[in-house]
């Protein structure tokens, strides 16, 4: 093998694990905090308010369930808010029950909790519900503020809108500031898929990601909590809001948005109008909304090519109907895309293996004078045309390409529960269950990634320049060193999803059936 082959594949290892490294990340570890603090204004109530700053005890809690084809919601009226979110169109594979979206202990923290900051206790007072049709209100009284919280759900969408009406029946003017919940507690299933669980917001028409404490003023548009596949968006109507992030109990994250300081006269209310967004990170189904959410979904660096090669995927599965020959259609079309480069990769690589005779003498004549030897090297590849870099391309070329179709396929909700031949699902490695437990895998092998060190040991054998006896000792050496290689790459690719293997297995063939054809084409 040459020294450019080991330098392409070198760095494509390095480059796939500081990308496996960079999204391994932990969540940092912060100390946890509640709602952002409250500030020093003029007292909004009297201070003998009959609020109580209390949680009440579970079985005094009432709970509402409500059911669309979309979702299962249940109320609290702790709070007149939301508990429990389940998503009845993503049901789990095994049990049939509705994905599990967020399931809230703490009122403080339910989805649509809302409180005045220098009024304490509205989040986790006892509300009166009444319900009609598919408008569900809580109303909390005392003689100095009455709140009214009206969810409106949308039977055949995925959000509801909520409407918070505050009254200042007191003889005295109100100034507080108010915050509200939107995504909390967002269901993470394991280790895994906790890389992708992030804060965002849309601020000043920027998207910002947080994975810690923060409050970020400016115009916001929406705030979001994101897991894997599904999200939480929180839309106010109104303008001058904040969104804040917090990170409670260390790992779980909190999000929602803040007023600034409301001013309510003696008699008078004011309403809060919001959009909550509850449902899978699809860009489809935002867009169709019409208010900008779609820009919640982002797939990292290189955004604009996982959405582009997504796109191209959910066109070619129109016409295949199987996610799994899509994803092959689309590597041979990136494949086909990239062939003109590509062959001119190959055909740099066979010109510097037809050369090798004469470098190894120039080597042999120079050996203690290296600056001679890399000038006459250097006249070599200029008499020849050779690239002695050439043949890094085809691998660097693939590189934003696999990080692009990483993000897609990994987060592509589509992926989620689609079946190929064996592969049952191909967001998930392509477990297979053996009759017995082995050491290190147990009791199931992932075979795609198996196939796929069999295919770079295939492709490994088509570029070998030379038969053994014909290298040079550094050709051997180099060699010895590619050999470890496809184990190296089985390590890496052994728990990443099956879509995304088939992807790179597909591509590993279609190269080695390239260099194939480049290595048995008479040498110019």
């Amino acid at each position: 093998m040459e020294k450019k082959t080991l330098l392409a594949v070198v760095l494509s290892i390095l480059v796939i694990m500081t990308f496996q490294m960079w999204m391994g990340k932990k969540h940092p570890q912060i100390a946890p905090q509640g709602a952002p603090a409250a500030r020093v204004v003029e007292p909004l109530v009297a201070e003998n308010t009959d609020v109580k700053e209390a949680i009440i005890a579970p079985e005094d809690e009432e709970e509402l369930t409500y059911e669309t084809d979309r979702f299962l919601i249940i109320f609290s009226n702790q709070g007149g808010a939301i508990k429990r979110i389940g998503l009845k169109q993503f049901a789990d594979t095994s049990t049939q029950e509705p994905h599990l979206l967020a399931e809230i202990e703490n009122p403080r923290y339910y989805t649509g909790a809302f409180k005045l900051l220098d009024y304490g206790g509205l989040d986790t007072a006892v509300y009166t519900v009444n319900q009609y049709d598919n408008t569900i209100t809580y109303t909390y009284k005392t003689s100095e503020i009455e709140v009214n919280k009206r969810y409106t759900i949308h039977n055949y969408n995925d959000y509801i809108e909520l409407d918070v009406i505050i009254n200042n029946t007191s003889g005295k003017t109100m100034r507080s500031a108010s915050s509200i919940i939107g995504g909390s507690h967002i269901f993470i299933a394991d280790k895994m898929a906790r890389r992708y669980a992030n804060a965002s917001a849309k601020v000043d028409g920027k998207l910002v990601r947080d994975r810690r404490n923060s409050i970020r003023p400016g115009g916001v548009s929406w705030v979001a909590l994101n897991s894997k596949y599904f999200t939480i968006i929180l839309r106010p109507y109104q303008l001058g809001v904040k969104a804040f992030t917090n990170l409670v109990d260390k790992t779980q994250f909190v999000t929602g948005l803040e007023t600034a300081q409301l001013t309510i006269a003696p008699a008078s209310r004011i309403t809060q109008q919001y959009m909550m967004y509850i449902g899978p990170l699809d860009t489809n189904r935002l867009k169709a909304l019409e208010v900008g959410l779609e820009e919640a979904v982002n797939y990292g660096i290189f955004d604009g090519i996982s959405k582009l090669l997504l796109k191209t995927l959910r066109f070619i599965q129109k016409i295949t109907r199987n996610w799994g020959v899509a994803i092959i259609c689309l590597t041979m079309l990136v494949n086909l895309m990239l062939l003109p480069l590509t062959r001119k990769s190959y055909k740099s690589m066979k010109a510097m293996q037809d050369i090798q005779p004469e470098i190894e003498k120039l080597r042999n004549a120079h050996k203690n004078n290296p600056q001679k030897l890399n000038k006459e090297l250097m006249e070599l590849y200029k008499t020849y045309k050779v690239n002695p870099l050439g043949g890094c391309l085809p691998m660097l070329l693939q590189m934003p390409i696999f990080i692009s179709l990483y993000h897609a396929l990994v987060r592509s909700i589509e992926l989620r529960g689609a079946n190929f031949l064996w592969i049952k699902d191909l967001s998930k490695p392509d477990a297979v269950g053996l009759p017995v437990s082995l050491p290190i895998i147990g009791n199931s092998i992932n075979i795609l990634p198996i196939l796929m060190m069999a295919a770079m040991i295939v492709q490994q054998k088509i570029s070998t320049p030379h038969k053994s006896g014909e290298m040079s000792e550094q050709q051997k050496q180099q060699q010895n060193m590619m050999l470890m290689m496809p184990v190296i790459f089985v390590i890496i690719f052994y728990s990443l999803p099956s879509g995304l293997v088939m992807y790179w297995l597909v591509n590993t063939v279609l190269m080695a059936a390239h260099q194939y054809h480049i290595k048995r084409a008479p040498s110019r």
